[in-house]
C-alpha cells in the first residue's frame, strides 16, 4: 500500500543519491559479459515497441521532435528522452543508448502522425526515407549487441555512433530541404527555445521515501533502468539499491520500490512516482 504525506517536521532526512559507483556497476551488469558469448536480447520489433511505450508513458521528460520553417529559417530539434540524471542505462549502457536512438525515431514518427492528422500527408513521404535509414543504423548496432561480438567498450561506442548517426541523418535531410527552399537551419536553442539536455542534474528539491512503521529496508531502482533490464531479459530485482535509513531522498521520478520489515512482511516491488514525500505502509494482514 502506498500513500502520500506532507513533510514531517523535525524528522532528520538523509539524502541518498544514486552513487556514481553504483551507476557504473549497474551499467556493467547490463552489458554483455564477453566477446562472442551469446547473450540474446530484444529484437528490433521489441525495441520499437519498448520505445513507443516509453515515449507515451509520461514517466520521464520528453522533448518532442520539432521542425518549423518561417522567414527563411528552418528551426530544428531531434527530440530526446531525458533521464540520464537518474539512469545509468540511458547514458552508460549500449542498450540504453540504443533506446535513446530509437526514441528519437519514435518521436519523429509521432510528429509525422500528427502532421498527417492535420491534413499534411506529404510529411509521411518527406520523412519516410529518414525513418527507414535511421532504423537500419539502429538495427545493425542492435545485432552487434545481441551477438555480443565485441568488447563492452566497443559496444558502447557502437551504440553512441548509432545515436549520433541518427541525428546526422535527420539533419542532412533538413539541410537538403533548406537548400531547396533557400533557408538556413538552426537548432531550437539557437532560436531561443528549449532543447533536450540528457545530462542535466536532477531538479531540486529532492523527494522523500519512508516506511510506516519505520525500520523497513527500502529497495529501489529507477523505473527506466528496471525496464531496460527487463528488455535485456535480466532480473532487475537483484540490482535494486537498498537503504535502511528512516528517510531516503532521491530525485523526483518514477521508481520501482520494495520495502521489507524485520518480521518478513513486505510491499512491492511496485511502480511508484516519487514526487514530494511518499510513505510505504506495512501490510496489516
Amino acid at each position: 500500500m502506498m500513500s502520500s504525506a506532507s513533510t514531517v517536521p523535525g524528522r532528520p532526512a538523509r539524502r541518498v543519491l544514486l552513487p556514481a559507483a553504483g551507476l557504473v556497476v549497474l551499467a556493467l551488469l547490463l552489458l554483455p559479459t564477453a566477446v562472442g558469448e551469446e547473450e540474446g536480447g530484444p529484437t528490433m520489433v521489441e525495441l520499437q515497441a519498448f520505445c513507443r511505450k516509453l515515449v507515451a508513458s509520461n514517466e520521464i521528460t520528453i522533448y518532442p521532435f520539432h521542425v518549423q520553417a518561417e522567414g527563411g529559417v528552418v528551426t530544428f530539434d531531434a527530440g530526446d528522452v531525458v533521464a540520464c540524471s537518474q539512469s545509468a542505462a540511458l547514458c552508460s549502457d549500449p542498450m540504453g543508448v540504443l533506446v535513446r536512438a530509437q526514441c528519437r525515431v519514435e518521436l519523429l514518427r509521432r510528429y509525422v502522425e500528427g502532421e498527417v492528422k492535420e491534413g499534411r500527408g506529404e510529411s509521411r513521404s518527406f520523412w519516410g526515407p529518414t525513418i527507414e535509414a535511421s532504423e537500419k543504423v539502429i538495427s545493425a548496432a542492435l545485432a552487434d549487441l545481441r551477438a555480443g561480438r565485441h568488447t563492452q567498450g566497443v559496444l558502447l561506442r557502437r551504440a553512441y555512433m548509432a545515436l549520433w548517426h541518427v541525428e546526422e541523418i535527420f539533419l542532412l535531410r533538413l539541410l537538403r530541404w533548406a537548400d531547396e527552399i533557400q533557408a538556413v537551419v538552426q537548432t531550437l536553442d539557437e532560436g531561443g527555445g528549449e532543447v533536450a539536455d540528457p545530462c542535466a542534474p536532477p531538479p531540486l528539491p529532492f523527494s522523500k521515501l519512508r516506511s510506516s512503521p519505520p525500520g523497513a529496508t527500502i529497495h529501489y531502482l529507477t523505473a527506466i533502468d528496471w525496464d531496460i533490464l527487463a528488455l535485456w531479459k535480466k532480473n532487475a530485482a537483484e540490482l535494486m539499491e537498498q537503504s535502511n535509513d528512516d528517510m531516503l531522498e532521491v530525485p523526483a521520478g518514477v521508481y520501482m520500490v520494495k520495502a521489507v520489515w524485520p518480521d518478513g512482511k513486505s510491499v512491492g516491488p511496485t511502480r511508484l512516482r516519487v514526487d514530494g514525500e511518499h510513505i510505504v505502509v506495512k501490510p496489516t494482514g
